[in-house]
């Protein structure tokens, strides 16, 4: 019997004895999602845990990236995060979904609905394709996005350009731009930290958009930012160098994660695995797992 033969008979049973409920389309933009994914519901959120608890001369959080069709690692990961206590929040750094599509979304909301602490969704490439842009702006919201704790400002942008319309990008790349010099002029902090899935200094990000790349990076010098921190690349990447921002990339959910402590003076970050074994990040070494 044909498929479509056998979801008629389907819907015919449901109609005359259930009350049953469909999703016709692939395509449908109703994710199975709480506010407490929303960017301004966690951001409420850490700015009551932040009133509660006061200045704290250092604080932790917690970094993961890449999840994408991947529901069971990062319900591990997003396990671990739960379980420290040492860390005030979560950040995730993009491809939240692989395909942009509604039950992508869910899969993911109901992974970060069991945290008891702040989580913040960074738009990643993956995100942008079919109608994930819809999605994202509806149960996320928007694609730049700020906020403070702890005297550092935290800064989170769109640099997706692999995944759009070519002529959608000369105006993404400056709204991002923009939004990145804006939120370090016109907020007082002691730090500012930045936060996009593709980082400005990828190899693939110079050699297609060497301009732009460029322009990224002088705007984060320029405007003082202390540190970024990137998904994308599915492995660990740790880098300093002169007239160049610090940058720190962290494997996918399905290796591992990092913990970033924020001093005074200065920004540590560990890189660790599925058993909480983690190591420093370390300089110019790229690989995928702590073993």
């Amino acid at each position: 019997m044909q498929l479509y033969t056998i979801n008629f008979l389907i819907i015919i049973f449901c109609s005359l004895f259930y009350s049953c409920e469909f999703k016709f389309s692939p395509n449908s933009l109703d994710p199975d999602c709480s506010k407490k994914i929303s960017i301004k519901y966690n951001k409420d959120w850490l700015k009551s845990i932040e009133k509660k608890v006061g200045y704290k001369d250092h604080f932790k959080f917690f970094i993961t990236g890449d999840p994408q069709q991947r529901p069971s690692d990062f319900n591990k990961i997003i396990k671990l995060a739960e379980q420290n206590k040492e860390v005030d929040f979560v950040v995730v750094l993009g491809d939240f979904t692989d395909f942009g599509k509604e039950v992508e979304f869910s899969w993911g909301c109901r992974v970060l609905e069991q945290l008891n602490k702040p989580v913040f969704v960074v738009i990643g490439n993956h995100d942008s394709t079919a109608f994930g842009e819809e999605i994202w702006r509806d149960v996320i919201g928007d694609f730049n996005f700020s906020f403070n704790y702890n005297r550092v400002h935290f800064v989170a942008y769109n640099w997706n350009l692999f995944d759009i319309l070519a002529k959608k990008r000369p105006q993404r790349i400056q709204e991002s731009i923009d939004f990145l010099k804006e939120a370090a002029s016109t907020v007082v902090a002691d730090k500012y930290v930045a936060f996009s899935h593709v980082p400005a200094f990828s190899g693939e990000f110079m050699t297609l958009y060497p301009t732009w790349s460029q322009s990224l990076q002088n705007t984060l010098w320029d405007y003082n930012y202390s540190y970024s921190f990137h998904g994308h690349g599915h492995h660990y990447e740790h880098e300093t160098g002169i007239k160049r921002v610090p940058h720190h990339m962290v494997t996918s959910s399905t290796y591992g994660y990092s913990i970033a402590t924020i001093y005074p003076n200065s920004i540590n970050i560990e890189n660790c695995n599925f058993d909480n074994i983690c190591i420093p990040a370390q300089e110019n070494v790229r690989y995928k797992k702590v073993e």
